[in-house]
């Protein structure tokens, strides 16, 4: 119990709750007043401050031992991994948003200058644990740490977004997917770093990604097939080649109608701090469909950019890619009603009008009348066997 009580009023140090200040005041006020590499970087040096100590706090809260170390290696571990890798940002992402608010990390290697920001929260727990103070003061103290627990949560969660990143990487895949014809074949992938949106099949046609990825997509700014190459250049041009890479010329261009298109279906603000949308060249893949070359590149928000075989580039906005993609699922079995029931061969059965019971014909039949009760019908006559 002494260990949570400590744990809170870490939480409530003037030390903590200033960083908790500045994480908020500088996500929500300053970014948009100056954007930029100092902002920037204020919001994780305060990050690396608050984080540990709010997640030491919850390991404490779990009794978990030693966790104040704990936290503080996961949160260094952490911080490199989601910074130096796309794949680590977007799994930080998944897992804090797990906190209840949808949560956009980016991966940027110059983060890291704020990561010694760790010894401080180290500081903090180790002074808090040292000072006893007079009781109201620890009661006070503990009770403002509950109050800053889910404050800090939430601060931490600033960045935050509703809306995702779009189209961020294409790849060549090859495997058995499901619908015909059943067997394995290579498919573009389009979707994130970590799992497909959709897939292109040897016929050019957008299909719903029923699969699982066994690792990563690999983003790249060039791709061939044989002697013909395409490379991007920035974010919004793309040259391609004959010869292998030896020589190049410009092929397609983003033009303003392209842009214009983008911003009316998916508008001006990403939802995070009125941003605008990430649109942008980000990877590229080419496949050998059945009537020619086919290159796909992603625009994040934009949708993506599809060269056909005759050397076409067309910009697919997110709407138009969702109306085009359709479901490869085999369909539902059809199942037919049958009229009647087959019986088994018996010379000795006669064919009985409306009785469901079938014989053979025979060489020699005889006709038998049968005359029913008046109230039940006419006389009936069939055939028979002798």
């Amino acid at each position: 119990m002494a260990d949570v009580r400590t744990s809170l009023r870490a939480l409530a140090h003037p030390g903590s709750v200033l960083a908790l200040v500045v994480l908020v005041l500088n996500d929500h006020v300053l970014k948009q007043a100056w954007p930029g590499w100092v902002t920037g970087k204020l919001s994780d040096v305060a990050g690396l401050v608050v984080a540990p100590l709010l997640l030491g706090a919850l390991l404490t809260l779990l009794r978990v031992p030693r966790a104040v170390p704990a936290a503080l290696a996961a949160t260094g571990v952490g911080f490199v991994f989601c910074k130096t890798s796309a794949v680590g940002a977007a799994a930080t992402s998944a897992v804090w948003s797990l906190f209840g608010t949808p949560t956009i990390i980016r991966a940027d290697v110059t983060d890291l200058v704020a990561l010694p920001a760790i010894c401080a929260a180290w500081a903090i727990h180790r002074r808090t644990a040292r000072s006893d103070g007079a009781g109201w003061r620890r009661t006070v103290s503990v009770a403002l740490g509950v109050a800053v627990l889910p404050v800090g949560v939430l601060a931490t969660s600033a960045t935050s977004c509703s809306e995702s990143e779009g189209y961020q990487a294409v790849g060549v895949v090859r495997g058995e997917f499901t619908g015909p014809p059943r067997q394995e074949e290579t498919r573009l992938a389009v979707g994130e770093l970590t799992g497909a949106r959709f897939s292109v099949d040897r016929s050019g046609d957008f299909l719903t990604a029923s699969f699982e990825l066994d690792g990563p997509l690999d983003r790249s700014s060039r791709t061939c097939l044989g002697s013909r190459c395409w490379r991007l250049i920035g974010e919004d041009a793309v040259d391609a080649s004959t010869d292998g890479g030896r020589t190049w010329t410009r092929e397609a261009e983003l033009t303003e109608a392209d842009r214009d298109r983008i911003t009316e279906d998916v508008g001006t603000d990403d939802g995070c701090d009125d941003a605008p949308p990430a649109v942008g060249a980000s990877d590229v893949a080419a496949l050998r469909v059945d009537a020619g070359d086919l290159v796909i590149v992603t625009l994040q928000r934009g949708g993506v950019w599809r060269r056909d075989p005759a050397g076409t580039w067309t910009v697919l906005t997110e709407s138009e890619v969702r109306d085009l993609i359709r479901d490869d699922s085999p369909p539902p079995p059809v199942v037919t009603e049958l009229d009647g029931t087959d019986t088994p061969d018996d010379p000795d059965v006669p064919d009985v009008p409306g009785s469901g019971q079938t014989g053979p014909p025979c060489p020699t039949p005889s006709t038998t009348t049968v005359t029913p009760h008046p109230s039940n019908g006419p006389p009936t006559t069939y055939d028979v066997c002798v």
